[in-house]
């Protein structure tokens, strides 16, 4: 290396210009020196040498002889043509981010976080950065980083488009703690507008249907204006589902009624169970799969309350039975209307994960103290993710994650992944902001909360709950006139769906004029249009209407913002667009751009016209639910009896609303009325007494049929479950729900009519072969669980019986005598499935005579079977009889020819038998096939 002084020109350059285009940055940086020596490299490129104080080793800056060989690998980083967001925690000497503007110029934000001013001085005086400095696609976050100001740069974008963050290690190196910190910052907020921002592009459409489903519940729950400082200086446990739970559990038991117990809607279950009854569950999760967590307790008629987003799946907040219903809206866009009509005052709490949800309902309410338990935040345990007891659940450590340690109570380390120290952050910032309330955390064991005193649980009993309290007197007292004022709310919601036939008007004229005026364009053949002034008049003036009725489309600003959910995902669509189409403007000219753009334009009116009559028939639906319900309850109230009680019934179980139903049936007289009957009977089913329901029908009364509108929803239910399979128990969906298949097949069974849904059946067939193949495997674990899961099913798929029993023999276990497979056989002669896997039972119960004949029988009627010869040629060889094995793998290749690696079969036979040189031939004639083949290979040498 040659050491040498930096041209002094480039520091000038730089300076002159962030004078120009960042004032503020350049007051900041002007007098600022670099953090050591600069040097220049045999290559002639700048680097520097960390020599100043605080700076905890000598190394260069850039490793390498080449800097730009070092940054190099940002490139694979980053993908070619994308309108991705870039972060630089820490900006070197600028050779990355310089090497990223150059070649990915498509990005949409670069964006440079550098704690360290000199730093920054260092990278001023080493590379021309002007390009950075001037281009309006890079912010700079230098010094004391102000992370609201750099969180409102990127939020719109962090939402739409991926988010690469990328780091100079050797920052990292020298200041671990400044750049560690501003590497968590950074993460921070940007994982929680990531996730933010893919979950409503993802599922925005979920969340507005739900909302709008929920809002027809106003009239039997309550806003959290009730809830408003209601338990001012009361203790409040925080209950989450950690594994650490269960270790608190004895503890709280005693607590009860000296303190407010507030469960997330996952910890229901193992506090039920530990004999602890709640004062309020939470629960915001928009999937269905949530009810799934409440499902075991939908047939009673619980004394808590539950509390819940808006956006919270309608199959919870309309189904279970409980004291009070209390139900959030967030200050987002799309609620503003809706917190105005309603004239509600207390917001919901932010909600990254349902903890969170309940923290922020203590603060609401007031209490104090407030005590975490449950609360892990991490991998506490090898067997579940979750306490003892919780419904949905993982086993052991995630594969799919990148695990690390952080600090863990009582001295520990313990594991935790991004998404779970996400969520302790997010914590940990809410906590860090409240300076009025004292925290602790009293989980048994788990990840360390900062902001939180460490405390165990009998402790803080001792201390704080010394007074009993009675929360549900208390809330019902809160709720008697907190009942909402729906007519103002009712009103809006019409009026606003009026404003969506308007739009949608108009945007359906826009998309039939753009088309012309596409076509129009597209005739006319010339360059020589230059711009909108070149253009014959007539088509200017179309031109001029069109873009006049796009503005006011556009304009729309609080309609737009109220169906933000439905169109999220097309703001990104529509950013790269515009993108493409500048650059068709710069290389083809103006007549091709105006062209793109009219595409365009009509891409993005044709999907904000779906999403429009989107929201409109979700409106339609609230609007129409709320009127009738509001009708025909005035009418009950007016003549109450079955004449007026009844279609207000019908009404609520028409539109979802099991526990509505629930209540108002309490109040029927006995009668022997079929419609009231099926009513009754229909409300069992929906809230998941099949036996109770069953029990109605065999009473012997003449009322005990259900009618045909309670059979149609009837139907509809076990639709939704049967859809829940297809969606979730197939590997290849987002997460595979196997545990949960039996819950939904048992659902099946009870509500069926002694069929099975032929979409249920063809996905059993479509998992046979893999399951076939998981058996034949060592560790054939996997395979014994979901056959276990399929056993609803088993007095309808006789086969299934048929598997477990020759699980069982491969087991040494005793199972199904031979004579009942027979039986079995003789019922369904016709099944081929049913005889394969007769066939397998038998070679593996010690018959293989009969498994032989039975599987030529099979082939004989369905050659697709074939494949069959070979797991009876290998048992056969295991059971030291070659020759019979022979004749198996034979019949085998011969159904299977494709599959040459049977001939490696027939070679082990040949060669058991004593007959090396047809061995040899055998797997020579796999090696002229497949000429790497490690098994042939490896077969040879023991010739």
């Amino acid at each position: 290396m040659t050491y040498t002084n930096i041209d002094d020109s480039i520091f000038q350059a730089n300076l002159q210009c962030l004078e120009n285009h960042r004032p503020a940055l350049f007051k900041l940086i002007q007098s600022v020196s670099p953090p050591g020596e600069m040097f220049v490299t045999s290559r002639g490129l700048s680097n520097l040498r960390y020599t100043a104080a605080g700076y905890e080793h000598s190394g260069a800056c850039a490793q390498n002889e080449d800097p730009w060989q070092d940054v190099s690998e940002h490139l694979n980083t980053i993908p070619a043509a994308n309108n991705d967001l870039a972060v630089f925690i820490g900006i070197g000497l600028g050779y990355a981010p310089l090497l990223i503007m150059r070649e990915r110029p498509e990005i949409a934000m670069l964006v440079i976080m550098e704690p360290d001013t000199s730093m920054f001085a260092a990278a001023l005086r080493a590379l021309d950065l002007r390009p950075l400095i001037i281009s309006a696609q890079v912010e700079f976050f230098v010094g004391t980083i102000n992370y609201t100001l750099f969180e409102n740069k990127v939020q719109r974008l962090a939402a739409l488009e991926d988010t690469h963050v990328l780091r100079h290690p050797a920052s990292f190196i020298q200041r671990p703690q400044l750049y560690k910190q501003c590497n968590d910052e950074t993460y921070g907020l940007l994982n929680k507008i990531n996730v933010a921002g893919s979950t409503i592009k993802k599922c925005g459409s979920v969340f507005l249907k739900n909302r709008l489903s929920n809002l027809a519940l106003l009239p039997h729950s309550y806003s959290l204006d009730c809830l408003r400082d209601l338990f001012k200086g009361i203790p409040a446990v925080l209950v989450a589902a950690g594994p650490s739970l269960s270790h608190s559990l004895n503890d709280l038991a005693e607590m009860k009624d000296h303190c407010l117990i507030i469960a997330v809607d996952s910890a229901l279950a193992p506090l039920l169970a530990a004999g602890i009854t709640p004062d309020f569950v939470t629960s915001i999760d928009y999937q269905d799969l949530n009810f799934e967590k409440l499902a075991p307790f939908m047939t009673r008629n619980w004394p808590f309350s539950l509390v819940s987003l808006a956006n919270v799946t309608p199959l919870i907040t309309k189904r279970f039975s409980c004291r009070n219903l209390f139900i959030g809206l967030q200050e987002s866009q799309s609620d503003l209307w809706m917190l105005k009509a309603l004239g509600i005052k207390t917001l919901a709490p932010d909600a990254f994960s349902v903890a969170h949800f309940s923290h922020g309902l203590a603060k609401i309410m007031g209490a104090e103290p407030i005590i975490f338990i449950g609360q892990d935040l991490a991998f506490t345990s090898s067997k579940s993710d979750h306490a003892q007891g919780v419904i949905l659940h993982n086993t052991g450590l995630p594969s799919d994650r990148e695990l690390f340690q952080i600090e863990g109570l009582d001295n520990t380390m313990v594991q935790t992944d991004r998404q779970l120290l996400s969520l302790l952050r997010l914590l940990e910032e809410n906590i860090a902001v409240d300076s009025q309330s004292t925290y602790f955390n009293a989980s048994a064991f788990g990840a360390v909360i900062k902001g939180t005193r460490r405390a165990h649980l009998d402790e803080l009993a001792k201390e704080y709950c010394r007074q009993k309290i009675n929360a549900a007197e208390k809330i019902d007292k809160a709720i008697n006139n907190g009942k909402l004022k729906l007519d103002l709310f009712t009103r809006q919601a019409k009026k606003i769906e009026g404003q969506c036939q308007q739009i949608a008007g108009k945007i359906t004229r826009l998309i039939q004029s753009g088309r012309r005026l596409i076509k129009d364009c597209g005739a006319i053949n010339t360059r020589s249009y230059k711009s909108l002034a070149d253009l014959p008049p007539a088509l200017v003036n179309r031109l001029s209407k069109f873009d006049a009725l796009n503005n006011q489309v556009d304009n729309q600003d609080s309609f737009w913002q109220q169906i933000t959910e439905l169109t999220l995902d097309l703001l990104a669509v529509n950013d790269r667009q515009r993108l493409k189409n500048d650059r068709i403007k710069h290389e083809q000219g103006y007549l091709p751009w105006l062209s793109a753009e009219l595409k365009r334009i009509n891409t993005v009116n044709t999907r904000r016209l779906e999403a429009v009559k989107d929201y409109q028939s979700h409106l339609h639906r609230l609007y129409t639910d709320l009127r009738q319900g509001e009708m025909l309850r005035a009418k009950a109230a007016r003549r109450p009896g079955p004449a007026t009680i009844l279609p207000l019934l019908r009404h609520y179980l028409d539109n979802g609303k099991v526990s509505a139903a629930a209540n108002l049936i309490n109040h029927f007289p006995e009668a022997n009325n079929k419609q009231i009957f099926s009513a009754k009977w229909l409300i069992k089913v929906l809230r998941l007494d099949y036996n109770g329901a069953l029990n109605m029908t065999k009473s012997g009364q003449n009322t005990g049929k259900p009618d045909k509108w309670a059979l149609r929803l009837h139907r509809l239910e076990r639709a939704r479950w049967v859809n829940h399979i297809l969606k979730l128990c197939v590997p290849d969906a987002d997460t595979f729900y196997m545990s949960m298949l039996p819950v939904w097949l048992n659902r099946i069974v009870s509500l069926g009519d002694r069929s099975i849904p032929e979409d249920i059946l063809r996905l059993w067939r479509a998992r046979l072969p893999t399951l076939r193949h998981l058996l034949n495997q060592p560790d054939n674990q996997s395979a014994l669980a979901e056959l276990r899961a399929w056993e609803p099913l088993a007095a309808y798929i006789p086969e299934l019986t048929i598997m477990k029993a020759e699980s069982r023999a491969r087991r040494n276990i005793p199972g199904m005598p031979p004579a009942e497979v027979e039986e079995l056989l003789r019922k369904n002669q016709d099944n081929t499935a049913v005889q394969a896997a007769a066939v397998l039972y038998f070679v593996h119960s010690g018959f293989p005579e009969r498994g032989v004949s039975l599987l030529s029988e099979l082939v004989s009627q369905n050659p697709a079977y074939g494949y069959l010869w070979t797991e009876l040629g290998e048992e056969l060889l295991n059971d030291n009889d070659p020759q019979s094995a022979l004749a198996a793998f034979e019949k085998s290749f011969f159904a299977q020819p494709e599959n040459y690696n049977i001939l490696i079969k027939i070679g082990d036979c040949y060669r058991h038998l004593g007959m090396k040189e047809a061995a040899q031939a055998a797997y020579e004639a796999v090696l002229q096939k497949d000429s790497q083949n490690h098994d042939a290979r490896a077969a040879l040498l023991l010739l």
